[in-house]
């Protein structure tokens, strides 16, 4: 009786202990689900663990760190293709870079022989006065550029261009000049370089005097013909005047040179017109005097070409140089400096820079 009794207390007991509310399905599956998470991390880290030493990852340094005798062992070049690119890259900048330092090497060594040049004493009265006699074709330029605008009206009475005709006229007589100097510069360089500087002048100056001559006569026609024959000439005239200053004024003169026929061309110009200041009224034409006016600057021309064939007889230094002839050069340079030695030693200098010069443009 006492057993039976002790048993039912305890099963009441274990009621007791059981809970009142059973865990929901959800919850079961949420709780299956960490366990299983955590006997997978685990089992990973078992594995992990029992990994053999050579599979582990070596911690790397720093690049700074590496030494640079290092680097070549840790620092390796993507793919072919880019090194291919980088050789073609890297060839075409060493041959820019060679090109650039030869031609810096040219530019160097032409300017230390240009400093290291001997510097002659300067016959100056001697350069000046050949300077002068080559600046007359400039003169002429500006004198022929204003004689028309001061004798145009007793031109037009002495030639009867009258009403309509008279403006028309003036108008193809005062644009002569222009045109003609268009061909003469396109021609000059041609003459030029087959005669010389010196020999260009002459033949021009000749061409000038002709035109002159033929503006003489009392007819439209011809004083149209002459006006275009002294615009061919002033036209060689102005190329010509510039080269053949440089070419005999030393360098570092060169600028006076420069100011030197632009002064002339100024004085011509003001000599046409102070000497059209003498020019009769157009209701009393004076039928001499425009003449004497055409006429005047031939006497600078005649001067000039008497003047090449007796005093400057040579070519400009630079240009004989160019044609080869060495002793020519040197008795051009006579006419310019005084001591014959460092003459000789002037003219080597420029061989030797014309021979650098030739090398580099091939």
């Amino acid at each position: 009786m006492d057993n039976t009794k002790d048993k039912t207390e305890s099963k009441v007991e274990n009621l007791e202990q059981v809970p009142k509310e059973l865990p929901k399905a959800d919850e079961i599956k949420k709780e299956n689900s960490i366990s299983n998470q955590n006997k997978g991390k685990i089992e990973y880290n078992k594995t992990v663990e029992n990994l053999p030493k050579e599979t582990e990852v070596p911690k790397t340094e720093k690049q700074d760190d590496i030494p640079i005798t290092d680097r070549s062992d840790v620092c390796k070049i993507d793919t072919d293709r880019d090194i291919e690119e980088n050789l073609g890259r890297n060839k075409e900048e060493e041959d820019e870079i060679r090109v650039n330092v030869k031609s810096e090497a040219l530019e160097t060594e032409k300017k230390e022989e240009e400093e290291e040049a001997p510097q002659a004493k300067i016959r100056w009265g001697r350069l000046l006065s050949q300077m002068l006699n080559i600046s007359i074709g400039y003169y002429v330029f500006g004198y022929e550029v204003g004689v028309f605008n001061s004798i145009q009206g007793n031109v037009a009475f002495d030639l009867n261009w009258t009403g309509t005709d008279e403006k028309t006229y003036v108008t193809i007589v005062s644009v002569m000049i222009a045109i003609g100097a268009v061909f003469g510069a396109a021609v000059s360089g041609k003459v030029t370089a087959a005669v010389g500087r010196k020999w260009a002048f002459i033949i021009f100056d000749c061409i000038m005097i002709v035109g002159i001559s033929i503006t003489f006569i009392a007819n439209t026609a011809a004083m149209i013909i002459g006006r275009f024959i002294c615009g061919f000439s002033v036209g060689a005239y102005v190329a010509l005047t510039p080269l053949f200053i440089h070419e005999i004024m030393p360098d570092k003169y060169i600028g006076y040179g420069s100011a030197l026929y632009n002064i002339a061309f100024n004085v011509g110009l003001i000599s046409a017109f102070g000497l059209g200041n003498n020019v009769a009224p157009t209701d009393q034409p004076d039928l001499v005097w425009w003449r004497v006016m055409y006429f005047f600057p031939g006497i600078f021309i005649v001067l000039n070409i008497i003047l090449f064939l007796t005093v400057f007889k040579f070519d400009s230094p630079k240009n004989l140089l160019q044609e080869g002839d060495h002793e020519g050069c040197i008795d051009a340079y006579r006419e310019i400096y005084y001591d014959d030695e460092e003459i000789r030693e002037i003219v080597k200098i420029l061989v030797l820079v014309r021979r650098v010069i030739l090398l580099k443009n091939q």
